[in-house]
């Protein structure tokens, strides 16, 4: 988030003094014009703390995210634990006072719990219904609302700006929003079992249930409970009422007036409503909380740093000082000129200079027949299967992006030499005067930028053209 921030209030230029003192030491000169992740995200965030320098710690919205998700977060899991013992104690006032309803009381406490989890799998289900920033539950809509104003609090105006301004910043509210609302429904869990273990151990309290149907309804209640408690039937079967219980605590209406079990008797409810609670309410909550935190890290673990922002700063940074910083041989390179472009006059030289890559073969793309761009590219994957270090180049007009054309040649070049050979995207513009190489212009890598971010794909390096690089 402060990455983001950081990029959203950066000068236009990072600064030659910054690469020059802060990146050229350490980094490989091949990895200039091809950052990895670990390349960027220690340059960006040696970068990001020079940007904390002399600002406050206030304007940064990370530190005012985590305050306001711990904020929400433990308002949240406080009301969610006092609904619980509220639930529970509330239902012990149904008939005397001291004689809990049991079907009601699985229906708030377990019943009302899996109806929401089934509205998340639903809501998961049918994502792309909902639109690209909405959440599952109405939970985590008001634990986002939440964070949002608790942020906008913590924030100076050009922070509060950014984040109003900023429409990515609500994808940050997903995974945070989940493990919040799941922490809450671990509570709601937790707060109804303390409640009716204080009632059982510090009250004298029984257990019924009722139905207006007199007949037919018990051996369905015996089945709940047959299912309820399959996990734990092998080794505490005394832990489960039987078909005698059930039917000893049965509440009848006699001239209006409930005739309530004997306390006795009821006793042999409370083991199966303590582990049910603790089974199917907040096992399957911390189980969600576990999985919210792998998603978190495995996002975190993803994140390439191969974004428009990230790209952008890239290049400005090193748009100068990579034809100074780069030394070393070049290495062999296989170049596609897609849409059936000619080969440009002084390519060869463009990619020693610029990308460091030695071109040793070539081929044209959408100038024959379908058969003939099989063909084509079926030389360029022989071609580098052949060779270890190998890379492959995409010479494209940057004025001519088809999407969808460019996304389905993504897959299929992906599907056949793999996700692990780095492939560059050499963008040119109009032809020069003379026939050179002309540089493309500041839309059009803009456009290319986002739908390269779109892609996904952290081993695809988009490279404009640059004079100044290749002479």
């Amino acid at each position: 988030m402060d990455l983001e921030f950081a990029l959203w209030r950066r000068e236009r230029r990072a600064g030659d003094g910054f690469f020059r003192e802060c990146i050229e030491p350490w980094i490989d000169p091949k990895e200039i014009v091809r950052p990895g992740r670990e390349t960027m995200s220690r340059a960006l965030w040696a970068w990001m703390g020079r940007e904390r320098e002399g600002t406050g710690r206030r304007d940064w919205p990370g530190r005012a995210f985590s305050g306001a998700l711990t904020g929400v977060g433990f308002g949240a899991v406080l009301l969610a634990f006092c609904a619980g013992v509220g639930t529970v104690l509330g239902l012990l006032g149904t008939y005397d006072g001291r004689t809990f309803p049991v079907l009601l009381l699985l229906l708030l406490t377990i019943g009302v719990q899996w109806g929401l989890l089934m509205l998340s799998v639903f809501g998961f289900l049918t994502w792309g219904w909902w639109g690209g920033h909405a959440f599952v539950t109405g939970a985590q809509r008001l634990v986002s609302a939440g964070i949002a104003t608790l942020v906008k609090r913590s924030l100076g105006k050009e922070g509060e700006r950014w984040w109003r301004e900023t429409v990515r910043t609500r994808r940050l509210f997903g995974v945070p929003a989940m493990q919040v609302s799941q922490w809450a429904g671990v509570a709601f869990g937790v707060g109804s079992f303390l409640a009716l273990g204080a009632c059982v151990l510090f009250l004298s309290v029984r257990f019924g249930w009722e139905t207006t149907a007199v007949h037919g309804v018990a051996p369905y209640v015996h089945g709940m409970v047959r299912v309820l408690s399959a996990p734990w039937a092998a080794l505490c079967p005394q832990w489960i009422p039987d078909e005698t219980l059930i039917n000893a605590t049965r509440i009848e209406l006699r001239d209006g007036k409930p005739i309530l079990p004997p306390l006795e008797r009821s006793s042999g409810w409370y083991p199966f409503l303590l582990v049910g609670i603790l089974f199917w309410g907040v096992l399957p909550r911390l189980g969600l909380v576990m999985i919210a935190a792998w998603m978190k890290h495995r996002s975190i673990a993803a994140y390439a740093f191969q974004e428009r922002l990230h790209r952008e700063w890239w290049r400005e940074m090193t748009e100068v000082s990579v034809h100074v910083a780069v030394s070393g041989p070049a290495d062999g390179a296989f170049a596609l000129l897609l849409g059936g472009l000619q080969e440009p006059e002084g390519l060869r030289r463009a990619c020693l200079q610029q990308l460091r890559l030695n071109l040793e073969d070539r081929a044209q793309l959408g100038v024959g027949s379908l058969a003939d761009d099989l063909a084509s590219l079926e030389r360029a994957v022989d071609w580098l299967a052949k060779r270890k270090e190998a890379r492959l180049i995409l010479v494209a007009e940057s004025w001519a992006l088809v999407p969808k054309e460019f996304r389905e040649f993504h897959e299929q070049l992906r599907g056949r030499i793999g996700g692990k050979i780095p492939v560059d995207v050499l963008l040119v513009g109009l032809p020069t005067a003379s026939g050179g190489i002309g540089e493309p212009s500041g839309e059009d890598i803009s456009i290319w930028e986002r739908f390269a971010a779109e892609l996904g794909d952290p081993m695809l390096h988009l490279q404009p053209y640059k004079s100044v690089l290749a002479h």
